[in-house]
């Protein structure tokens, strides 16, 4: 074999991998115009029950809407590794959330494991422990300003009002 035969080899696979990865992005352009469609769709939805709720002299539900583009930098997704939040949490700092959810059961001390489940698409125990070291500082550093009360146990309870 000569290297020249060699160079084509490498040129073919180099060609091929390529031209799966154009096909592989392609796919993926065509899934997020569905993923877009499905979105305005229930967007629309969420609407026309919201017209519904009002009507009723409900308050209607509220959609935040992301900023858009990429969840890395993003307050709890400062890196690529670092688990995805939950949908729900979105556009909120840690210490709000963490706020949200202590004020959502003020008589009890909930975990920061039970926590981190809340905020986080967790789906390995290394997505726990990345994920776990930034709740927990935050965890800690707010009940020392006051923001809620540290229990025993790795546990936070809402501050009584």
């Amino acid at each position: 074999m000569s290297e020249g035969n060699g160079d084509t080899d490498f040129l073919g696979q180099l060609r091929h991998r390529a031209e799966e990865k154009l096909a592989e992005y392609y796919g993926l352009k065509h899934e997020q115009q569905l993923i877009q469609v499905r979105l305005e769709r229930a967007k629309a939805y969420l609407g026309t029950l919201n017209s519904f709720l009002e009507a009723e002299g409900q308050q209607p539900v509220v959609l935040r809407e992301s900023k858009g583009g990429s969840i890395v930098g993003r307050p709890g997704n400062r890196a690529k590794d670092m688990p995805v939040r939950k949908a729900e949490w979105e556009g909120l700092s840690l210490r709000e959330i963490v706020e949200q959810i202590l004020a959502a059961s003020p008589s009890e001390a909930i975990h920061a494991d039970v926590i981190l489940q809340r905020v986080y698409e967790v789906e390995s125990p290394a997505d726990m422990r990345k994920a776990k070291t930034g709740l927990v500082s935050t965890l800690r550093r707010g009940a020392k300003q006051g923001l809620w009360e540290f229990l025993r146990h790795n546990r936070y309870k809402a501050k009584p009002k």
